[in-house]
């Protein structure tokens, strides 16, 4: 700043201060003027304060958004790991059902006998997959609706047991 930008003011200050100021060789115009830079200087730390706050705010927002989609995400995860074990059973309820044909096609002893036990093994995966407690009426209900092929009934009701 230059001298023609200065002004002249009023300021009141006590007597004993003055002189204090006087003997220590103080100037008042000089100090009054850096005192006044310090304090409307600071406006600058302020503002970066506000922004510092608001950045911290903004974090948190962002955080909390995160939590969320990571929420939604393992929902549709899981979604997709249903629709995953859904197509599963349904495929092997559907190879259970071709090989039970098979087995009344076939014509030796030993073709049948190696078709039942492949059945037998895919039935027990089948109860695997859809997760089914053996010996509860659940179960047998279950088996009967695969055993007659009504693999529609047999998924839905597997299913409402996934749901309990």
């Amino acid at each position: 700043m230059s001298k023609g930008d200065k002004i002249i003011r009023s300021i009141y200050v006590y007597e004993k201060l003055w002189a204090k100021a006087k003997e220590e060789g103080i100037n008042i115009s000089e100090l009054v003027n850096n005192v006044l830079e310090e304090l409307l200087g600071d406006t600058g730390e302020m503002e970066l304060m506000k922004l510092e706050e608001e950045i911290k705010k903004k974090r948190q927002e962002l955080l909390t958004l995160e939590m969320k989609r990571q929420h939604l995400l393992k929902i549709q995860a899981e979604k997709q790991k249903e629709r995953n074990r859904e197509a599963e059973l349904y495929k092997l309820m559907n190879e259970h059902l071709k090989l039970k044909e098979q087995t009344i096609k076939a014509t030796t002893q030993d073709e049948i006998n190696r078709m039942e036990k492949e059945q037998t093994k895919l039935f027990n995966e089948i109860i695997k997959v859809a997760g089914v407690q053996r010996g509860t009426p659940e179960f047998y209900t279950f088996a009967k609706l695969v055993n007659q092929g009504k693999i529609e009934d047999a998924l839905n009701l597997a299913r409402a047991l996934w749901t309990k």
